[in-house]
């Protein structure tokens, strides 16, 4: 029988693989889905987006435990999580503005609809506290 230490160290690793993979899949959508008006005009896939930003957001949060009990939950989140998840949320307010500025500059010579900036920016600035949190857990 595993300890809870032990399965509390297995999850933690696993929820950083899990945001890693994530982050990758995130950005390459945003990637992919620039200039199709379909990924930025009201419907199911424009919808969809804000919808995966906000989920995206929740978990970084709340550190993925959502499904998990709260024992389990206490130990994975423990001190160094909860740092290491401020230092990420920190990072990743600072790249979505700075994405926001390169956006801004980009949009001079590069024709692009608000919602095409918007998930870049928000694809950029998730994924990069995805890809820190994921990173500092690992270290």
């Amino acid at each position: 029988m595993i300890n809870p230490v032990e399965r509390a160290e297995r999850a933690s690793r696993g929820r950083a693989a899990i945001m890693a993979i994530a982050a990758v899949v995130f950005i390459i959508n945003a990637v992919i889905e620039f200039g199709h008006p379909a990924y930025s005009l009201p419907g199911v896939r424009g919808a969809i987006w804000p919808l995966i930003v906000l989920a995206w957001l929740a978990i970084v949060a709340n550190g993925g435990g959502f499904r998990m009990r709260r024992q389990l939950c206490d130990v994975m989140n423990d001190e160094l999580s909860l740092h290491n998840r401020a230092r990420a949320t920190a990072i990743g307010f600072y790249a979505t503005n700075i994405a926001a500025v390169a956006v801004y500059y980009a949009s001079w010579q590069v024709p692009m609809m608000i919602g095409d900036a918007l998930q870049l920016v928000t694809g950029i600035g998730v994924s990069t506290a995805l890809l820190v949190y994921a990173w500092l857990e690992w270290n």
